[in-house]
């Protein structure tokens, strides 16, 4: 009886851990994937600088912002 509760419990544990180590590599992704991130968050950040100020400009303001393209690596 006790080497089934050990048995159990063990299982249990190896099996946590896999899950655990599964879901933790599919957050992180391919090389690929995370170049592809940078690329759309840099993209996200170009365009929300330039729709504040277009946003600025047409109410009634100067063009301030002068934005740019990030360098990507």
């Amino acid at each position: 009886m006790r080497t089934w509760k050990q048995f159990f419990r063990v299982s249990l544990a190896a099996t946590g851990v896999m899950v655990l180590a599964a879901s933790v590599a599919s957050v992180a992704g391919t090389p690929e994937q995370m170049c592809q991130k940078g690329r759309y968050g840099a993209a996200a950040k170009y365009a929300q600088c330039q729709h504040r100020a277009m946003g600025k400009f047409f109410g009634g303001g100067d063009y301030p912002a002068k934005c740019s393209i990030p360098q990507l690596r």
